[in-house]
């Protein structure tokens, strides 16, 4: 069994990710950027699909956002904080804690 040559971009969008899980924390570009020493164009350019990150720094970015680099990459659906049995509003809440959590480490 061989695999695809081509990745299906209406369900794969790298940049949306991004941009995803930087809302999700309430975040800028700015604040991204600094997280992982990088620039607020770089951020950008990443969310617009425009340039993609060398690997130490979507190892970064990974960390930043708290999710694996597989889930970045597309390769697992799944982010890498599990949440089962929660309501959709019961993953924002718990979002919200982990929010505080890191903001005050």
């Amino acid at each position: 069994m061989s695999l695809p040559d081509e990745i299906d971009e209406e369900i794969y969008d790298f940049g949306m990710r991004i941009k995803k899980l930087r809302a999700n924390y309430g975040w800028t570009q700015g604040d991204l950027a600094e997280r992982i020493g990088s620039a607020t164009d770089s951020i950008s350019c990443y969310e617009q699909n425009y340039r993609y990150p060398p690997i130490p720094r979507l190892m970064k970015l990974a960390k930043a956002l708290h999710v694996s680099v597989d889930y970045l990459l597309g390769i697992d659906d799944d982010s890498s904080i599990k949440l089962y049995g929660l309501t959709d509003e019961g993953k924002k809440v718990m979002d919200g804690f982990v929010k505080i959590f890191i903001e005050q480490n």
